[in-house]
């Protein structure tokens, strides 16, 4: 089962435009961003066998990642190059293009999926003592 709709999207968490013919295609990649970086413990649990605000945090992520790709271009879920200038309403960016984060590094997480998640447990990468 999907994390967000698009009415999701759109009237709660009030993403940048996105057409809803395209959503699905833009939650896949954003539902593997979140699935890899919490080592698929949502995807294996389920949604609702976390507590209301884990879920929550995962809905906000998961629409974040969303706005970062309409944003920013799905490209960067495959290549994690950012685009060397882009345009969002009436404001114009120009970055020079490379890859995104640091080093040359691909970096085709949002900054606010991190930090929704972040209170949530989900990024713990410890491992249980048995």
């Amino acid at each position: 089962m999907a994390y967000i709709d698009y009415k999701y999207y759109s009237e709660q968490y009030v993403g940048e435009p996105l057409d809803e013919e395209a959503f699905p295609r833009y939650l896949r990649r954003a539902e593997e961003v979140i699935d890899s970086i919490t080592r698929y413990t949502v995807k294996q649990k389920g949604l609702a066998s976390f507590d209301d605000f884990v879920q929550e945090q995962v809905k906000t992520a998961t629409a974040a990642q969303i706005e970062y790709y309409v944003i920013n271009g799905l490209e960067v879920a495959t290549d994690g190059k950012l685009p060397e200038s882009f345009t969002v309403g009436k404001v114009s960016v120009t970055t020079g293009g490379g890859s995104a984060g640091n080093g040359g590094r691909s970096n085709a997480v949002a900054p606010k999926v991190r930090a929704a998640l972040e209170q949530t447990g989900l990024l713990n990468r410890g491992v249980g003592v048995w």
